[in-house]
């Protein structure tokens, strides 16, 4: 592709992580790109190559990706690549019609510059809100603060909750530039199962009720708190706990398991593209976070009629009605944690019903394409003459 090649005016997805990483961020930016071209719209993803073996362009489902180069070499690494988007973006500059960009950092902040340099539209979309969400976080730092003062350009900054809202106004963002669009799941995909027994063979469930977490494990997402909580459970019935993501906790979640001797009831596996055979032999899922924005594999798990336990912070407080739709705890209380898995794992007809109505809530409020329809539409505005 050469600047002065015609083509069809694209959209221009910037995320530093991608495909083959597999996190909520970066599935909401796929399925979001999935969706739109299938309505007839040109999206792309500008995204990092972290290792030579990876291709330089990609289909991921229906996406085109092209990975610039980013060495794994700390600073030096993200120097190259912010290099290799800069001049990317100036090349294909003539074919490029919106700029739109994933989570505060160095990618977006210079996305957004060049999209002021080149007289081109931009979109930020936070991912989280809260101690650990991209505003509070990138205020702790003198970097940070750079990276937050250059976001502020954009043309408009999607936002997931009200906190984020909130936190924008604390640094002086304007209002007019702030957009709300929550995050969507793809119902036809994310259903009920009628045969969960049959679910629970195919990843090795035997009649254990399964407990599941999907999700980094990162401090912020509170994986030891539902550990720890699930060491003191004390019940009758056989359980399991599924933990299934990747991260910097990783190897201190393990050292604990065997410290406490849980190996054979906790399990953790790493990320896996195919989510829906846990979803569909789990009994609970449990979101222990500490801070979040609007949280994928809750939607997920809600719209497979899942009963939700979640930490009552911003975001999960968004989807979940406690004691309606799902059950809230406080962050790292560990007793109240205990106190509602045991009510879920003892009262099967109370679990039933939540899990109902959370399937009820997401039909009506958070399917995919009433998103898709949300971002066709701000692409639209910005757009327009």
């Amino acid at each position: 592709m050469t600047s002065g090649t015609k083509e069809k005016p694209t959209i221009v997805f910037v995320i530093r992580y991608f495909h083959p990483f597999i996190g909520g961020l970066e599935k909401k930016t796929l399925n979001l790109a999935s969706a739109l071209i299938e309505r007839g719209m040109r999206i792309e993803i500008i995204t990092s190559r972290f290792y030579p073996a990876w291709p330089e362009k990609d289909l991921v489902k229906n996406v085109p990706a092209y990975r610039l180069p980013s060495p794994r070499i700390k600073v030096l690494g993200a120097f190259v690549f912010l290099v290799a988007l800069c001049w990317y973006l100036y090349k294909q500059r003539t074919r490029i019609k919106i700029i739109h960009t994933f989570q505060v950092g160095y990618s977006s902040a210079a996305a957004i510059v060049m999209g002021k340099l080149l007289s081109k539209p931009t979109i930020l979309n936070l991912s989280g809100s809260g101690i650990d969400g991209d505003i509070m976080r990138h205020k702790r730092t003198p970097w940070g603060r750079l990276f937050l003062f250059f976001c502020r350009s954009a043309s408009r900054i999607v936002i997931l909750n009200t906190e984020m809202y909130q936190e924008l106004k604390s640094i002086a963002y304007v209002d007019t530039s702030i957009v709300k669009i929550p995050n969507g799941v793809d119902l036809a995909t994310y259903r009920g199962t009628d045969n969960k027994q049959l679910w629970k063979k195919k990843i090795g469930i035997d009649t254990e009720k399964v407990i599941l977490y999907t999700g980094r494990l990162a401090a912020e997402k509170g994986v030891a708190f539902l550990i720890r909580a699930y060491a003191a459970l004390s019940l009758p019935q056989p359980t399991k706990l599924y933990i299934l993501g990747a991260g910097p906790q990783l190897s201190a979640l393990q050292k604990f398991l065997r410290q406490h001797n849980l190996l054979s009831t906790v399990t953790i596996l790493p990320p896996v593209e195919d989510i829906l055979p846990f979803l569909y032999g789990a009994d609970i899922f449990v979101m222990p976070s500490r801070s979040e924005g609007l949280s994928n594999s809750i939607l997920e798990a809600m719209a497979c009629g899942l009963p939700v336990i979640a930490t009552r912070v911003e975001g999960n407080t968004d989807l979940i009605e406690d004691g309606v739709n799902g059950l809230l705890v406080a962050p790292d209380d560990e007793g109240n944690l205990v106190n509602a898995l045991t009510q879920l794992l003892t009262r099967p007809e109370k679990a039933a019903a939540l899990g109902q109505r959370a399937r009820q809530m997401v039909c009506e409020k958070y399917d995919l394409q009433s998103m898709v329809g949300q971002y066709s539409a701000l692409y639209s505005s910005l757009s327009s003459p």
